[in-house]
């Protein structure tokens, strides 16, 4: 009898509580009472979207040159870093296309590219989800030239470190066009452009490159790091490291400035290394998350302006494996990261890894 008087009381309250949750306030309140005047502050429920739209303003970026017409654009949703579909629409004579209903079953950000004059341009969106489901994006697109720029280094930081008995050297490139036209080069007896050419240290080894680089786009040839990708207008990252002969805990190397650099700067561990930079301001050390940097600057440097560094490394030498290594590897990009935002330079493209929402899982 007990029983059968729960099981009615249950049957009588569960449709009034359903009716209560689905009438839930989004920010965990309960919705008003049919009637019942507004209370400031507490916004109307709203349902969110089940599908997202996507708006690509395409612009021809070159001065005086034709407008694009409608050309193709490769859309693609990307979340968590993959691709999960790919779409493909056309321009319309405003350089404006739209994909609509797409459906959220995830967050996800669209990539959309563009191929003119045989080369690529890309842009992406913020995160689509239900809650912010139109995204846009807003792509330049340039009209290509044979003549190199008058093109310039904004900034290049060098970063130093002992790896396994090896000073290992780490250079981030910040390379400015001025031009309104992608430069793509003079061809080359093999086929390939050529485009921008880093000189390397003399005798350095393991070299390898990233950043906005594709590393089949670049090599080592004649002693410097050679790129065959198209140089477009704005600036362009690259990374790159390579590893010094070191002789009795000694090591030096001379880098040159290919084209004109406004800032550089040249980082060591202050863990008992000499360092002597010719042609650099020494900025003391800086304590830095568990262990304290030597720095070293220098601004306005003419094309040819060389510096000479030498290095003299503590007895015994870190292992890349100590935690002491790897703390000055994470400080050092950090601290190039504050140097940048305080000079005023954005050196990254938006990727699809950048505004996610904290909702997006």
């Amino acid at each position: 009898m007990r029983s059968a008087k729960i099981l009615f009381w249950l049957t009588a309250i569960l449709p009034a509580a359903l009716a209560a949750a689905q009438n839930a306030h989004p920010d965990g309140g309960m919705g008003l009472p049919a009637g019942h005047p507004t209370i400031p502050g507490m916004s109307p429920t709203t349902q969110p979207a089940a599908s997202g739209t996507i708006t690509i303003h395409a612009i021809q970026a070159t001065k005086g040159a034709a407008p694009l017409g409608q050309q193709t654009v490769k859309v693609q949703l990307v979340h968590r870093g993959r691709i999960f579909r790919e779409l493909e629409t056309k321009l319309d004579d405003k350089g404006t296309a739209t994909i609509a209903n797409l459906p959220l079953v995830m967050p996800f950000q669209a990539q959309a590219i563009i191929n003119h004059a045989g080369v690529d341009y890309a842009g992406v969106s913020d995160w689509i989800y239900a809650d912010q489901p139109a995204g846009e994006i807003e792509l330049k697109v340039y009209e290509t030239t044979e003549a190199a720029p008058a093109w310039n280094i904004a900034m290049r930081h060098v970063a130093m470190d002992w790896q396994n008995g090896m000073l290992v050297v780490r250079e981030m490139v910040a390379i400015e066009s001025p031009s309104d036209r992608t430069w793509i080069g003079q061809a080359q007896p093999d086929g390939k452009r050529t485009t921008v050419k880093l000189p390397l240290p003399a005798g350095v080894d393991k070299v390898e490159a990233g950043g906005d680089l594709e590393q089949s786009a670049v090599a080592v040839k004649d002693g410097s790091l050679v790129s065959s990708m198209p140089l477009e207008p704005g600036v362009t990252k690259m990374r790159y490291a390579y590893v010094v002969p070191m002789t009795a805990r000694k090591a030096s190397l001379s880098v040159v400035a290919p084209v004109p650099v406004r800032h550089m700067m040249l980082f060591a561990p202050d863990d008992g290394t000499t360092v002597r930079a010719t042609g650099l301001e020494s900025l003391g050390t800086q304590s830095m998350g568990e262990g304290r940097m030597q720095m070293f600057q220098g601004s306005e440097l003419g094309a040819g302006f060389r510096i000479d560094v030498n290095v003299t490394a503590p007895a015994p030498v870190a292992s890349a494996h100590t935690p002491a290594s790897t703390t000055r590897i994470i400080v050092i990009v950090g601290a190039v990261v504050v140097l940048l935002i305080g000079a005023g330079i954005f050196l990254f493209k938006k990727s699809p890894t950048a505004g996610k929402p904290a909702e997006a899982k």
